[in-house]
């Protein structure tokens, strides 16, 4: 019984393509804050950026397919920024919300931002 052959490896073409679909799959999550789907997609993404690292070099790449490339990286890092920028202000939101609120009285039982300002008379001669 033979083994069956082993597959050719994939050429730098299909590589770089699979690449830019993983990163536009990402980027369409993170245009929409889906960050549960960017963050499933790390793997492939990361399984896709190695692979094409292992075997190519810009010079090999298609000029159209490098410019794509580029153009799904790009798009891909200002849309992670945004997004970990929003997850930031939720978090500074929400532990803002957590801090513990200071006591509304004051010590003779009164609102304490309603302290009334004593009434002071002037006398003025001229």
């Amino acid at each position: 019984m033979t083994a069956a052959p082993n597959p050719p490896p994939p050429d730098t073409e299909t590589l770089a393509q699979a690449a830019i679909a993983v990163l536009e799959r990402e980027n369409a999550a993170l245009a929409t804050m889906d960050l549960d789907q960017a963050m499933a997609l790390l793997p492939d993404k990361q399984r896709a950026v190695a692979a094409l690292d292992r075997i190519a070099s810009p010079d090999t790449i298609p000029l159209p397919l490098l410019e794509q490339l580029r153009d799904a990286a790009r798009a891909n890092q200002t849309l992670l920024r945004r997004a970990l920028t929003v997850q930031g202000q939720v978090v500074a939101l929400v532990a803002g919300a957590c801090q513990p609120q200071a006591s509304r009285y004051g010590a003779r039982g009164a609102p304490a931002g309603d302290r009334a300002v004593a009434p002071r008379a002037f006398l003025a001669r001229a």
